[in-house]
């Protein structure tokens, strides 16, 4: 027959248990030694190189790359190479990036064989320098008293070289946008813009307002946009005395005029241009004249034939006024 314990001694039994199971349900999982296992607490570095777009793929140096998940990160040395440390062995999320590139990311698969040669190809962000506004206003005899204009310009510097460079583009204070043409020499751009295309402001509507340029690469990257503004448009011009009206003159004339009285700091330039059957030709010219100068003598001989001669006032931002034009004839005995 078999015994039965008293139910008070049941119970004491049980709560003299209660501690070890307690201490056995806050114990975490035993350390994991098979090296087969995964989650074992194993790491598997990241590593590789970061090299230029388009071949022959150099190395870049100073590139910052990451793994932003597990705050881990290097910077490329000389030879573009990078690695990354105690990144555990799973899929990863890794970004290179630095200032003058466009950023790029890569998902590195789980596992050591993938992980040791990832390659990163960055895109070199085309730069913009020597960025240029100016405008230019012409007093003319006919058909109208004046024309005016704009001239954007701007160098373009791309370490993937000129061809991978897609367009310079200039957006205009009330959102319309101009296309900058490519000149010579390779990675020089220009745009006109002509005041009559400006409305009734003219050329006057953009003076200090913020006008953006962004030039723009074959992948469609961009470093950002340079703001530059016009400062004025100068309609402080000389008037021309003499000689004028097809005057004969010598081979070497004084050439006199009433000069300008701006409110602001610029010099003077005259140019003389000659004339064969509607063709126009530069003869001479003189420039960084003192404001207050009045005459000035043509520094060559020029040879017989028909000119005419124009002043302009220049101020330190390279916009420019030009006068009215005065025509001379050279003797051919000159």
């Amino acid at each position: 027959m078999g015994r039965f314990f008293p139910r008070s001694v049941a119970l004491l039994f049980l709560w003299a248990l209660l501690p070890v199971f307690l201490s056995v349900a806050c114990i975490g999982d035993a350390a994991r030694e098979n090296p087969l296992d995964p989650g074992a607490g194993r790491f598997d570095p990241i590593a590789g190189k970061v090299l230029s777009f388009f071949e022959p793929h150099r190395p870049i140096r100073g590139v910052s790359v990451a793994a932003p998940r597990f705050g881990i990160a290097d910077t490329t040395d000389r030879e573009g190479k990078f690695e990354l440390l105690y990144i555990p062995p799973e899929s990863c999320l890794v970004v290179a990036h630095s200032a003058a590139y466009a950023a790029s990311s890569l998902l590195v698969a789980s596992g050591p064989a993938p992980r040791l040669d990832v390659r990163f190809y960055l895109d070199a962000l085309p730069q913009l320098t020597d960025v240029l506004i100016q405008s230019t206003y012409e007093a003319l005899w006919y058909p109208e008293p004046y024309r005016e204009w704009v001239s954007i310009h701007a160098a373009v510097c791309d370490p993937d070289g000129f061809a991978d460079v897609d367009s310079v583009i200039c957006s205009l204070p009330w959102g319309a946008t101009v296309l900058l043409n490519p000149q010579l020499p390779l990675g020089r751009y220009s745009a006109t813009i002509f005041g009559d295309s400006l409305g009734s402001g003219g050329v006057e509507s953009l003076v200090g307002l913020d006008c953006h340029l962004q030039v723009w690469d074959k992948q469609g990257m961009s470093s950002g946009p340079v703001s530059v503004r016009l400062s004025r448009v100068i309609r402080e011009v000389a008037t021309l005395t003499e000689p004028s009206g097809l005057q004969e003159v010598g081979g070497t004339p004084m050439l006199r005029w009433l000069s300008p009285s701006p409110p602001y700091q610029a010099s003077l330039r005259v140019k003389v241009v000659r004339v064969d059957d509607w063709v126009e030709t530069d003869a001479w010219e003189s420039s960084l004249i003192p404001i207050t100068s009045d005459s000035l003598k043509v520094g060559k001989t020029l040879s017989a034939g028909q000119y005419y001669w124009a002043v302009y006032t220049i101020d330190i931002f390279n916009n420019e006024g030009r006068s009215r034009e005065a025509t001379f004839v050279v003797g051919s005995e000159t």
